[in-house]
């Protein structure tokens, strides 16, 4: 049976917006390198980017931390990574993508997997968060009757 028409394929007004979207987004140079996620230790990225996703939304937001996570173990592509969060993250995906790629990009060429510029930040923690720590405790007793 033979039917008139175009398919969907055909029509152009269906087709893949990804394709699209892949043409018309101008993507950082570094997004042009492969990361070898076995070399990586996805522990340390993981909390930077539990914090970017903070800092972005205002909120913790833990459905949109584990696509990002998700997306890391399974997407190798960043380009597709980052139109894929684009609805989540909205005006902050690019940054957020670009500073991710150049942490796993450091990683991978690192010995020990982890980024350069976050290798103080695993052993002494959040130093921000100590000195607030620091100053409640003094404000506690600094309150308190001896």
């Amino acid at each position: 049976m033979f039917f008139r028409g175009t398919s969907a394929q055909q029509d152009t007004r269906f087709g893949d917006k990804q394709k699209k979207l892949l043409r018309t987004i101008a993507f950082p140079a570094c997004f042009s390198q492969k990361v070898d996620m076995k070399k990586v230790k996805l522990g340390v990225i993981r909390s930077w980017i539990a914090s970017k996703v903070v800092e972005i939304l205002g909120i913790e937001d833990d459905v949109v931390i584990e696509y990002v996570f998700t997306l890391l173990e399974e997407e190798s592509d960043p380009k597709q990574m980052q139109i894929k969060l684009t609805g989540f993250l909205e005006h902050g995906t690019p940054k957020f993508m670009e500073e991710l790629w150049n942490l796993l990009l450091s990683a991978q060429s690192n010995f020990s997997g982890i980024p350069q510029s976050l290798f103080g930040c695993q052993d002494e923690g959040d130093p921000g968060r100590k000195a607030t720590a620091e100053s409640a405790s003094v404000g506690c007793w600094s309150h308190c009757p001896s």
